[in-house]
């Protein structure tokens, strides 16, 4: 009973920490968001992917890093506690988080794997100038642009792109999609759709859409910054070209990764107007520039520095055990 008691206190914090932090970020982010419009694109882009990860990360630090020990501790070996059916419930929730999100996790690592092998089994590699990255070209439906991968990324180009797209605009759209690799902007959209799923509840999925934005027009900027105002113009003509090319309804699956284009008619509107402004603007010094990518990561890992300490406080960690006992209590 002791172990099966001190895994139901782990699984009730880690669900309702996750779960009351979740509606205080989603809740944040609505007063947050009025004066996010003036931002630069990747500032928000930060801040609503460490307000997505946010929940689950306190959930995992204090039910890991103060909830565990203190009940280790301070709990007796031999109890007469027992679990309530509200706790049994809780418990059942995190437990079916856990494994939705695990399920979720290999069958997209698993999807991701096969089609690739299917892309790279019929793929030509390519050279392009100025990437440093492995080049493919494929045979696709879909009109393929993206970079695929975190550890190893790839460049996939489908062979219709190539063929609408001249030698500048061609330049243009790898350097929004190396915009996208300087951000981590792959691994960020695994650990987001993970907090997703660990969650259950629908809470802050609005995130994602809104953060999605950000990232495209954060990497639009990095382009024109690197290209310069002619690149602006010519990264515009390469999304309507090839938006023009998107297959209604899309009915084909594709990897994890960052895409020019997808089916989002607003977004792609309003990137192709900021690219114009862009191209219309003297001067491009102003605009936002990748200069810490782990900024977020480092904030994490000092985290995880001040909270050891913290794990090691005794007086700490018997107040955290009573406050665990009374939240259990009132669950019975």
């Amino acid at each position: 009973m002791y172990y099966l008691i001190g895994i139901t206190l782990v699984l009730t914090f880690l669900f309702v920490i996750n779960l009351t932090s979740a509606f205080a970020v989603s809740l944040a982010w609505r007063f947050v968001s009025r004066i996010a419009d003036t931002w630069p694109p990747r500032r928000t882009s930060a801040v609503l992917f460490t307000l997505r990860i946010f929940p689950i990360a306190t959930a995992l630090l204090y039910s890991f890093g103060l909830a565990l020990p203190a009940y280790i501790l301070y709990e007796p070996h031999v109890t007469e506690e027992t679990i309530g059916f509200k706790q049994w419930i809780l418990v059942a929730a995190c437990g079916l988080g856990l494994a939705f999100a695990a399920f979720r996790i290999f069958g997209s690592w698993w999807q991701t794997r096969k089609l690739l092998n299917g892309w790279l089994e019929h793929a030509e590699e390519i050279e392009v100038d100025g990437l440093d990255l492995p080049a493919y070209k494929v045979q696709h439906p879909f009109p393929v642009f993206a970079i695929v991968g975190v550890r190893k990324p790839k460049l996939f180009i489908a062979e219709q792109v190539l063929d609408l797209l001249d030698a500048f605009e061609i330049s243009a759209v790898i350097k929004h999609e190396l915009g996208h690799l300087a951000a981590f902007d792959n691994l960020k959209r695994i650990m987001m759709h993970l907090c997703g799923d660990l969650l259950l509840v629908p809470v802050g999925r609005n995130l994602d859409t809104v953060w999605t934005e950000a990232s495209e027009i954060a990497a639009d900027e990095f382009a024109v910054n690197k290209g310069g105002r002619r690149s602006a113009l010519n990264l515009a003509s390469a999304l309507i070209k090839i938006a023009r090319n998107l297959p209604s309804p899309q009915r084909d699956r594709l990897p994890v990764g960052s895409y020019a284009v997808q089916h989002d008619g607003e977004l792609l509107s309003n990137r192709i107007q900021r690219l114009l402004a862009l191209a219309e603007s003297r001067e491009n010094g102003g605009l936002d520039r990748v200069t810490r990518p782990l900024r977020v990561f480092s904030v994490l890992a000092a985290s995880l520095l001040i909270l050891l300490p913290l794990a090691l406080d005794t007086y700490l960690l018997s107040h955290v055990h009573e406050i665990s006992e009374g939240l259990l209590k009132s669950l019975r």
